[in-house]
């Protein structure tokens, strides 16, 4: 009777290299020589093939891989009763989990054989204490040689990234692959500018400077009919991704992605931490754009990460005179503060002229002072269903009038007390949430501490111990997800404190500002009182119907965590409502 043969096959995603130079076997590979080994072994039949495609064995859990699953689950039904890999690490390259893996299907009657670990085939035995050694020497051996490769693969970019070369990966959108590594793939992974793309990005980067959103930018390359580089319509997300690529300053980045809190996937750093990217710098340490690769100026670009920072402070922490330069720049009183409401574009000035014959005949020029959306103004009104200008006059008296009636409300003394009560009253909670973290992470460190020594004595002693050696790998596994956990949590509390301290100076600021500022601001000359505005105000945004005002001081944010017993529902509501203002003007 033939005896039922399965085998896996496994590569990863990762670019991993043999310490011999030579490449990782493919799985075809791996199927030639399991299928050389079978014809070796009268009566066995191969009646299932399990094939694992970009899966990690080293950075992802027995749990996560699917095909693997499927085996165990087939083994469990008996469909085969040998299993045959390539190498001993295609089933595992984790230290604790490749022991466990073997013991299950060894549990479920299954031989394992490994094709290319020993001359004519390796069993993986498990019969004997030391063949259970030996199996966890070998899936230690195979995760430190993982560990090994991933530092001599990221120690190889960092040293690429830290002469300017481009690290690989998708080409991105302003680039093409150099036609002498095109015609010799092993010649580098060099790029040069592509012009048609490169021109879309320099337009890009003057209409967002000039106030239109990622939104209307994208809708403007779809109207022309352009598209990604692979080819799909643009978006507001995609429109910000190649604006904030460093590469488009001449800086070729490594780091860009980081452990998400799972740890089972990565995501983008931002690109205004730039202490947490490795850039191209001089000796001095300065950042050194690569001119054949700068497709736009450094300090343009730095102006696009502002503006970006500006258009969602909160996702980028508070800015406490994000528009003040846009501000002093402008003849307009209120331009860099002033949003259409509709598409999300700036409203900037605009001055037209008519002339009109006087009764004398004589002709007469009237000067008409407007703000316009720069949405109208880019691309016509088809983006945008809000109006195309508003009255300038009408929107400085209107706003000016609520800016002079929110200074003239606001009780400084109060302010200040109620800020120190329910700051006070935060901090409490805050450090008494940190203490009770801070000692479950104690706790927890000590049960993986225990946990380890009890898997350790296991190896050197299985019959004495209480505990299977899966029991034990889970537990410490358990331990350690939950200490990442709390660290984590940890991490966050110390952000959050962060915040609410950068709060409390921004309203303490305003609260020394606020008592002079309506003087200062009536005996200003024009310039001074764009300076002054712009320290109090964050935004406004114009609609057809009405006008809403964000002043600079976030009361709202700052009182909505706070304890309405210990803050006083009037006062903190009255505080409140200080915050934000909309104005029916028409």
């Amino acid at each position: 009777m033939a005896v039922k043969v399965a085998a896996i096959y496994r590569v990863s995603t990762e670019k991993q290299v043999n310490r011999d130079g030579n490449p990782e076997e493919t799985i075809p590979v791996q199927r030639r020589a399991v299928q050389e080994f079978l014809q070796a072994q009268p009566g066995w039949q191969l009646v299932q093939e399990y094939a694992e495609e970009g899966v990690s064995g080293y950075k992802l859990s027995a749990d996560d891989r699917d095909i693997l699953q499927q085996a165990l689950a087939d083994a469990k039904k008996g469909l085969w009763s040998v299993l045959v890999v390539f190498k001993a690490d295609r089933l595992s390259r984790n230290s604790l989990e490749y022991p466990i893996v073997l013991n299950r299907f060894h549990k479920m009657g299954v031989q394992v054989w490994s094709v290319k670990d020993a001359a004519g085939g390796k069993k993986l035995s498990l019969d004997s204490q030391s063949d259970k050694i030996i199996r966890f020497i070998e899936g230690w051996q195979a995760e430190t040689e993982s560990y090994n490769t991933s530092i001599r693969v990221s120690e190889a970019m960092l040293q690429m990234a830290r002469a300017g070369k481009w690290t690989g990966g998708r080409i991105p959108f302003g680039y093409k692959m150099r036609e002498a590594v095109r015609r010799k793939k092993r010649d580098g992974l060099s790029l040069e500018i592509h012009p048609t793309e490169a021109g879309l990005i320099q337009e890009m980067a003057t209409w967002y400077l000039e106030g239109l959103g990622s939104k209307v930018i994208a809708d403007l390359l779809n109207s022309r009919g352009l598209h990604t580089k692979e080819g799909a319509v643009w978006k507001d997300n995609a429109v910000r991704r190649v604006l904030q690529n460093p590469l488009v300053a001449g800086l070729p980045a490594y780091n860009r992605t980081r452990a998400a809190s799972t740890g089972r996937s990565r995501v983008l750093t931002p690109p205004y931490d730039l202490d947490r990217l490795i850039l191209p710098r001089d000796e001095e340490g300065n950042l050194a754009p690569l001119p054949e690769l700068q497709i736009l100026p450094l300090d343009t670009w730095f102006q696009v990460l502002e503006r970006m920072k500006q258009n969602n402070p909160r996702a980028h922490g508070p800015s406490p005179h994000p528009k003040a330069g846009r501000v002093r720049d402008s003849q307009a009183l209120l331009t860099g503060l002033l949003r259409c409401g509709h598409c999300g574009a700036t409203l900037v000035s605009s001055v037209t002229y008519r002339t009109k014959r006087r009764r004398d005949g004589t002709m007469a020029r009237y000067q008409s002072l407007k703000y316009i959306c720069n949405t109208h103004r880019q691309a016509g009104a088809g983006l945008c269903a809000g109006q195309r200008t508003y009255a300038r006059g009408k929107v400085d008296t209107t706003v000016l009038g609520e800016v002079e009636t929110f200074m003239q409300g606001v009780d400084v003394n109060e302010l200040l007390q109620l800020v120190q009560v329910a700051g006070d009253a935060q901090q409490a909670r805050q450090a008494e949430a940190v203490e009770q973290l801070q000692a479950e992470l104690a706790k927890c460190e000590k049960l993986k501490a225990a946990w380890l020594a009890r898997l350790d004595q296991y190896l050197l002693d299985p019959a004495g111990s209480m505990y299977s050696e899966e029991t034990l790998a889970v537990k410490v596994r358990e331990e350690e997800e939950r200490s990442r956990s709390l660290q984590e949590q940890l991490r966050q509390h110390q952000a959050y404190f962060q915040q609410r301290q950068a709060q409390v100076e921004q309203i303490e600021a305003f609260t020394r500002l606020a008592p002079h500022w309506l003087e200062h601001f009536r005996q200003a000359d024009t310039a001074r009182r764009k300076a002054l505005l712009a320290q109090v105000m964050r935004q406004i945004t114009v609609f057809k119907t009405h006008i809403d005002v964000e002043f600079a001081v976030d009361l709202a944010a700052f009182f909505a965590g706070a304890d309405e017993a210990a803050v006083g529902m009037d006062s903190a509501g009255h505080a409140i409502e200080l915050g934000a203002r909309s104005l029916v003007w028409h």
